[in-house]
């Protein structure tokens, strides 16, 4: 019967070794997929917060690009004590000012004023 135990033993620990191998391996590949993917959500993310920064500033270029080719000649260009960038425009008699908010790009006012003659 001794020579059974002794036998049994050492396959015992050999199943033993190889399951916990295999728990080792899965741990590892695990950590390293989750890892990967979190590397690469924040790439993604920062390409997105770059892709919308340049959004942002492309809608206020295109509020000028679109006040020129409608004939405007722009008087200024200011930044008001929100943050938000004022756009004054001048064609004829009509007077314009744009507000774009630098945080969303998006036209927050567009007024137009015309001289009106007595």
């Amino acid at each position: 019967m001794d020579k059974v135990k002794n036998f049994a033993s050492p396959l015992r620990h050999h199943r033993l070794a190889h399951r916990v191998t295999r728990f080792l391996r899965l741990v590892t590949i695990s950590t390293l997929l989750s890892f990967a993917m979190a590397t690469a959500g924040n790439a993604q993310s920062e390409d997105r917060r770059t892709n919308a920064a340049e959004q942002q500033e492309n809608a206020y270029l295109r509020s000028i690009e679109i006040l020129e080719t409608d004939g405007y000649q722009i008087i200024s260009i200011n930044t008001t004590w929100l943050g938000r960038t004022m756009i004054r425009a001048r064609k004829g008699d009509i007077r314009r000012e744009i507000v774009v908010s630098e945080a969303t790009g998006l036209v927050l006012r567009d007024v137009i004023y015309e001289r009106q003659y007595e």
